[in-house]
């Protein structure tokens, strides 16, 4: 036996939800449009600069443990340490290469957010 589902029917089931479909696409589509790419970062002018009398793979070892992200070499020889959201899409990456006995670390911010845990890697 077919049955046909009538709006006013007490068998009619919306499939709802298309409101909050529409803004679930729309906040989906805002954020995969704001992510950023290694090298649209890598090539980005710092935000911030430090200086550090750590040594490059002391501070990228420790941003990367305390974010469980992947110490990167770049091609100029410099290391890095991309943090992400939870979309994959950048959001802070930390460039360090040498300087003296030490470091230069360049932070560069695609969404800004805090830094403070990291500082106590350099």
């Amino acid at each position: 036996m077919l049955t046909a589902k009538v709006k006013n029917s007490p068998h009619y089931r919306s499939s709802g939800g298309g409101e909050m479909k529409r803004i679930f696409t729309a906040a989906l589509v805002l954020a995969l449009a704001g992510c950023a790419s290694t090298q649209d970062v890598l090539h980005k002018e710092p935000d911030s600069v430090f200086h550090s009398a750590k040594p490059v793979d002391d501070v990228v070892n420790c941003i990367a443990e305390k974010n469980g992200a992947k110490v990167r070499e770049a091609a100029d020889g410099s290391k890095f340490v991309q943090i992400k959201n939870g979309w994959q899409g950048i959001t802070l990456l930390f460039r360090v290469t040498p300087e003296g006995g030490g470091s230069l670390i360049e932070l560069k911010k695609f969404y800004p957010m805090g830094i403070a845990a990291h500082k106590q890697c350099y």
